[in-house]
């Protein structure tokens, strides 16, 4: 199994915790950090090249958005991935697993829309950081 990784938005902590988890169960991981789209297909090629036989896609702004990259390099491999996002399972991906992106900006930024509507102190509104989705 490999992870397919931003650091900007997965912390070290994390990808500890999920390669222990991994390990706990007989699954050995290989996390794949990428900080540049042209690092996209050159990481997907070396977790394939590590053996992993299948891949995990973590949430990222930038494996979002460049997501035709990952979507069509696995396909190349031939290498089941998973998603954070259903719209990218929906894309010709395989599998996912977590909420409509569309859904995380409604339920984010609803909450702050009505209290600006109410005349809420922009100051006065809190950054939510209950619900932020980093890996």
């Amino acid at each position: 199994m490999a992870a397919l990784t931003d650091p900007s938005s997965s912390t070290l902590p994390r990808l500890q915790a999920l390669q222990d988890a991994a390990r706990a169960r007989g699954v050995q991981l290989s996390i794949h950090q990428v900080t540049l789209r042209e690092e996209i297909a050159l990481a997907i090629d070396a977790a394939k090249a590590k053996d992993a036989e299948a891949l995990n896609v973590l949430a990222s702004a930038l494996l979002f958005n460049n997501r035709e990259i990952v979507l069509q390099r696995v396909a190349a491999l031939r290498l089941p991935a998973i998603y954070p996002w259903p719209e990218i399972a929906e894309q010709d991906g395989f599998l996912a697993y977590g909420p409509r992106f569309v859904h995380i900006y409604r339920d984010l930024l609803g909450e702050q829309v009505i209290k600006i509507f109410r005349a809420t102190n922009v100051a006065d509104i809190p950054i939510s950081s209950r619900r932020v989705l980093s890996w």
